[in-house]
């Protein structure tokens, strides 16, 4: 049996938000959210800002609303997670109460800064609603360890890069898959010899941050900060004299992009 115990506020404020709190009763267990709102952008908002607003991850924002952070525009009315606190049960997994919450695994990972899959009865977790599972992938044919093996090679050579940047490194990826020039599958790009260092050293079989799952998920689904490049590389550490011949279509964090 569920019962739900509702208290809803709304202001005007400017005409910028309102608030909805919700007391959730799960199978006997009181879940209590942290806030609700929605949220019309001003401008110079950005993801980042408002995740500093909230007091939550920006990339929670940006996953609940599916949002580029570059196509942020001005008057977009955007939903604000709810944020649950849960305590683990026998028998639970991130994916399970994922699902229950209308989450994602990363997004719970990211929000209780957690690096692994492992939870344990009577833990106490903090758990956002409303964030996209983005399930494209399946639809797309993407095997979910080709996903997995795109975060782990994410989390290897662009774990100190911004966002956008690791989303980058996915997209190259990803892009090679197209071009005709390499393999067609994920991994066999990513495996193809002499490719990727992290492949050579053994850094890509470390596991992959929650952050770095979100950014290949959103590589899977069309976002493509290095604007269709081929190739990456950081010109304070290649000496690669072929590499920096090659046209630079950005730069982001650390790394250059080209074609």
């Amino acid at each position: 049996m569920i019962v739900f115990m509702v208290f809803r506020r709304s202001w005007l404020r400017a005409g910028m938000l309102s608030a909805a709190f919700t007391l959730l009763l799960w199978g006997g267990a009181a879940v209590t959210p942290a806030h609700a709102w929605q949220y019309t952008t001003q401008p110079g908002d950005t993801f980042y800002s408002l995740g500093q607003r909230f007091g939550l991850p920006w990339t929670l924002i940006q996953g609940a609303n599916k949002v580029e952070p570059s196509n942020l525009s001005t008057g977009k009315v955007l939903n604000i997670p709810d944020v649950f606190t849960y305590t683990v049960k026998s028998g639970d997994s991130l994916f399970l109460i994922a699902n229950r919450f209308s989450s994602a695994d990363w997004a719970i990972k990211e929000l209780n800064g957690m690096t692994a899959n492992d939870i344990y009865p009577g833990q106490v977790l903090k758990v956002p609603t409303g964030i996209g599972r983005q399930t494209q992938t399946a639809s797309s044919g993407v095997s979910q360890s080709d996903v997995d093996l795109l975060a782990r090679l994410i989390e290897a050579e662009a774990s100190g890069e911004p966002y956008e940047g690791k989303v980058a490194v996915g997209a190259v990826v990803l892009n090679r898959t197209k071009s005709g020039k390499f393999p067609s599958s994920i991994s066999g790009v990513i495996y193809d010899p002499l490719q990727f260092t992290p492949v050579r050293n053994g850094m890509i079989n470390r596991p992959a941050s929650a952050l770095s799952q979100k950014a290949a998920q959103d590589a899977l689904t069309g976002w493509d900060p290095s604007k269709g490049a081929l190739f990456f590389f950081n010109p304070g550490k290649s000496s690669d004299g072929w590499m920096r011949q090659r046209v630079i279509t950005t730069q982001i964090g650390g790394h250059l992009f080209a074609m």
